[in-house]
């Protein structure tokens, strides 16, 4: 592996330059026949933290079937397990609302409700997460009395 690439690809994603460091991975994959398998896995998961931090997760997903595949154990890692469900839920969101705004525009039709209601969605997912406990926790047993 390019250890000089891949430095200056940890360099941008460290100071938030996604874009920058996506294509700098994306140069150190295209010669992959030189990268160990766990540089590999490692490639992976930065590129796609940084389309994740983009909010790419079509691509972000891509990336995670390919550390699976490659044999990385995803539920052992909190920020991976996380990412990678969240870009499960919201990649299809994306393809609709990406979907909605063509229509509109092509056929005029109004889909702005449409759009609310699923950008609604995809943070209800996120605000009714709680991996620990109930959905909904209501009022406390003190309060009710």
């Amino acid at each position: 592996m390019d250890k000089k690439l891949y430095h200056e690809a940890s360099v941008y994603m460290t100071f938030g330059k996604n874009k920058g460091a996506i294509n700098k991975f994306s140069k150190i994959l295209e010669n992959a026949k030189d990268i160990g398998q766990s540089s590999c896995i490692t490639v992976l998961i930065q590129r796609a933290t940084c389309y994740y931090r983009e909010k790419m997760c079509k691509e972000a997903l891509v990336d995670l079937k390919k550390v699976i595949d490659l044999g990385y154990k995803i539920k052992e890692n909190e920020q991976m397990f996380f990412m990678y469900h969240f870009c499960n839920i919201q990649a299809p969101i994306d393809e609709v609302l990406e979907d909605l705004r063509e229509v509109a525009i092509k056929y005029g039709y109004n889909c702005s409700k449409r759009i609310a209601y699923l950008k609604k969605v995809d943070l209800d997912i996120l605000a009714n997460s709680n991996a620990g406990g109930s959905q909904n926790r209501g009022r406390s047993q003190s309060a009710k009395r």
